[in-house]
């Protein structure tokens, strides 16, 4: 089905590094398809060099927009203080034999 029949639903997924589609290629394949608008949502961690390319080449490609970097989510921060304790006791046994 088109994009026309799905609505705004359909998802391309793309990278910020060595494989394909990049962010820029997916907005522009979408773009060529005929999509009235094109959003990126961007899953980075913080600012930063990836952020900025992805930023710039999906709007240079046509995109309505593009969110942010995550940022200071508390519930990443709690992520990482919870893996953090989870491989502690590993570490602990690694450094002891």
């Amino acid at each position: 089905r088109s994009w026309r029949a799905r609505g705004w639903r359909g998802v391309v997924p793309a990278y910020a590094s060595a494989a394909r589609p990049s962010p820029g290629e997916a907005v522009a394949a979408l773009r060529d398809a005929g999509a009235p608008r094109v959003v990126v949502a961007s899953y980075f961690l913080a600012p930063g060099f990836f952020t900025d390319k992805v930023r710039d080449a999906s709007l240079a490609a046509g995109a309505a927009a593009v969110s942010a970097a995550l940022g200071d989510a508390p519930e990443v921060a709690e992520l990482v203080v919870r893996r953090y304790e989870e491989a502690l006791p590993r570490a602990e046994v690694d450094v002891a034999v």
